[in-house]
């Protein structure tokens, strides 16, 4: 039972990250051919995937009082299963680190894939991080 819900989980983290990799992608090509109303498009689209985005200090909503600590949490899905990407930001909010996890019913959060991190970066970037 708990494989099967870790299959599912991973298999959902997977999609996120395909579908990030995917938007990026697009985008990058539609700068370089200059097609900017297609690149404002897909900001939206980017800026509209996560259900939240919290830096830790406790985990708070961008841009609230609190002390900066330097970590960053991108809710993308919740319940079983859930996804997240948390990593570490530089002083001024720009994310320096990035990991996607996810989680079932039951199961711990686990990391997905190290091989993500300069796209999950690039996505993190999307969002004002500052504290």
């Amino acid at each position: 039972m708990y494989q099967e819900k870790d299959n599912h989980a991973k298999n959902c983290a997977e999609a996120y990250m395909e579908e990030i990799a995917r938007l990026l992608s697009i985008r990058e090509r539609c700068v370089n051919h200059a097609h900017f109303n297609w690149v404002d498009n897909l900001d939206q689209k980017l800026m509209e995937m996560p259900l939240s985005v919290l830096v830790r200090g406790p985990w708070r909503v961008p841009g609230t009082p609190g002390d900066d600590s330097g970590e960053y949490q991108i809710l993308l899905a919740t319940g079983g299963p859930a996804v997240r990407i948390v990593g570490e930001m530089e002083e001024y909010g720009g994310a320096i680190s990035a990991k996607i996890q996810y989680q079932d019913w039951g199961t711990p959060w686990t990391d997905l894939d190290d091989q993500y991190e300069e796209i999950l970066i690039a996505f993190a970037d999307y969002f004002y991080l500052e504290g």
